[in-house]
């Protein structure tokens, strides 16, 4: 009895232990991430037809849902929780902005292409253009404080930031 006692005792402990690390609190957060950017890079590739668009997008915005979701579930990790609010950010804007917009799937389609843009209003051009500005500053703002985080818990990575237009 006093074996099995012990056997629980050290389950408990070795499991209460082996909580989130920091390379999974990255990782957590990040992933989703690289999904809507191989997404995006799918969607603006010149193959890319209209309902592969449509299918990407809807992947992208799938992928948000489930980053946003993993961030509600976390706290902040050891006093830093600029991290997972840059991350909330950027999920919850990916989420609206492509998730909600009118006709973002024809938009999309339009950017793909010299010809495809010449068909817009400069208005629709315009707005398009500052809302892909906000996610890149959104996305660059998530990388930044991924490499943070990175430095303050010692993990190891390979940061380049994306440029914004």
């Amino acid at each position: 009895m006093r074996s099995f006692l012990t056997t629980a005792l050290f389950l408990i402990f070795f499991f209460s232990c082996t909580g989130e690390n920091a390379t999974q609190y990255n990782d957590s957060i990040i992933k989703p991430q690289l999904e809507i950017v191989a997404y995006m890079d799918s969607i603006f590739s010149p193959e890319t037809n209209y309902e592969e668009i449509v299918e990407y997008r809807q992947k992208m915005v799938n992928s948000a849902d489930r980053g946003w979701e993993s961030i509600g579930r976390l706290g902040d990790f050891r006093g830093n929780d600029s991290f997972r609010n840059a991350g909330e950010e950027y999920y919850s804007y990916v989420r609206n902005y492509f998730g909600t917009t009118e006709g973002m799937d024809s938009l999309m389609f339009k950017f793909n292409s010299p010809e495809g843009i010449e068909t817009l209003s400069e208005e629709a051009y315009l707005e398009t253009q500052e809302s892909f500005k906000k996610f890149l500053e959104l996305e660059n703002n998530l990388l930044s404080e991924q490499q943070r985080f990175a430095v303050e818990f010692n993990l190891k990575m390979d940061y380049r930031p994306n440029e914004t237009p």
